[in-house]
Formats: structure tokens, sequence, C-alpha cells
């Protein structure tokens, strides 16, 4: 099993991912449904912050898809 870090951790990395995400040309995505890819949902921060970026650029919805889970741990 990969280690993802601590919560604190992930958490730290989403608020920057945050940060560094930007739609330079809006006008590519305002009126339009968007389907995201991810290669592993860990806890839902990434796909989180891509979803609020698409949707800050004008997307009418965003849906995601992942194409692993890391395992829940108590």
């Amino acid at each position: 099993m990969v280690d993802a870090g601590s919560w604190q951790q992930r958490h730290e990395a989403a608020r920057e991912l945050a940060s560094a995400l930007h739609v330079d040309d809006p006008g590519l995505i305002r009126g339009q449904r968007i389907l995201v890819f991810d290669d592993v949902f860990t806890d839902g921060h990434t796909m989180f912050e891509v979803a609020r970026a698409l949707k800050w650029a004008g997307a009418t919805e965003v849906c995601g898809v992942t194409l692993g889970r890391q395992p829940w741990t108590k």
C-alpha cells in the first residue's frame, strides 16, 4: 500500500493545487459539461478543486471518474 501522507498534508497540497488551477480561456469552458479523469481517488480534494475551478470558469456540470481508490483506513 502506498502512503498518501496524513490528512493534513493532503489538505495542504489541495490548497496549493487550488491556487495553481486557472482556466486561461473561460470561453472554452462556459456552458460545457465536463468529464474529469483522475488516476487515484484518495480523499477527493483534487477532484473537488478541479471541479471548483471549472465551475468558476463557467462549466454547467462537472463529473469525475477515477481508475483506482486509495484503501480506506481507520
